[in-house]
Order: structure tokens, then C-alpha cells, then sequence
């Protein structure tokens, strides 16, 4: 069974991490991460988009290998990590559907983000599909 954290690039992820570590420990679960890689939208241009693809995947494996080693240091085991494609919402889509031993999902709303707000408002028209997983929203420090 696994805790599934969204890694975002927002002011709260460090917030949400260290509950999802809390959760993992408590319900003794495994720790998921999950990055998403947007699409460039740069497929008339394939040289260009191959650059923006490598520059992505280095910045998910960077930000995968930060947000592991603190998993790591906090419950003593390393997470799982995963990379999925697409948009943030149909890529956890993807993966809670082949997914199936995902048992919550955390993430971060960072309070001044449309994307932030429209993910999470994508995501609760969405969870239906899932209505067996929880989830826990965990607002930006600043409100």
C-alpha cells in the first residue's frame, strides 16, 4: 500500500512531503512521489522540443532525488518514484488507474496559483472515479 505525494514546484511541497511522510509512517505504507512532465508543445520544432524534453526529465530527476533524500532521512527507506507524462491530472489519473495499491494522495495548493486552484478543482470532478482514495490538500504557509 502506498501514500502518494504530487511533487509541485510551490512554497507548500515541503509541507506536504512531511505529512505524507508522517501518514507513510503511521499507517507503516509505502511513500510515493509522483512529477509529471508537461507537454512543450514545441512538436513543429523537434530539435527544440527533444532540448525542452531533456531539460524537463534533468529537473524531474533532481527534483525526484531533493525530495527523496529528505523522504529518506525522515522514514529510513527510500520512496517510490514516479515519472508520468502529460499534465499533472491526467498524468495521476494514469497511474491511480494501474495503479491500484495507492491508498491516499497529498498535495500542495499554493493559495496565489490558477494552476494550483484549477488542478485541484480538476481533480475533484475527477476523484470520483477514485471515490475509495482519499485525499489531503495542503495549503500554501502564507494562506
Amino acid at each position: 500500500m502506498t501514500i502518494l505525494c504530487l511533487i509541485q514546484d510551490t512554497p507548500a511541497m515541503i509541507h506536504a512531503l512531511e505529512y505524507a511522510e508522517r501518514l507513510a509512517r503511521f499507517e507503516d505504507q509505502d511513500l510515493g512521489l509522483l512529477y509529471t512532465l508537461e507537454t512543450t508543445g514545441f512538436n513543429h520544432w523537434y530539435a527544440v522540443e527533444d532540448l525542452m524534453r531533456e531539460e524537463q526529465k534533468h529537473e524531474a530527476l533532481d527534483a525526484l532525488n531533493k525530495w527523496s533524500h529528505h523522504a529518506k532521512d525522515q522514514m529510513g527507506r527510500d520512496p517510490i518514484l514516479y515519472i508520468k507524462d502529460g499534465p499533472p491530472l491526467k498524468a495521476l489519473q494514469s497511474l491511480l488507474d494501474a495503479e491500484h495499491k495507492v491508498t491516499h494522495l497529498v498535495l500542495c495548493l499554493d493559495s496565489g496559483s490558477v494552476a494550483s486552484r484549477d488542478l485541484l478543482q480538476s481533480l475533484i470532478q475527477t476523484i470520483k472515479q477514485h471515490p475509495a482514495i482519499p485525499f489531503t490538500v495542503i495549503p500554501s504557509p502564507h494562506g
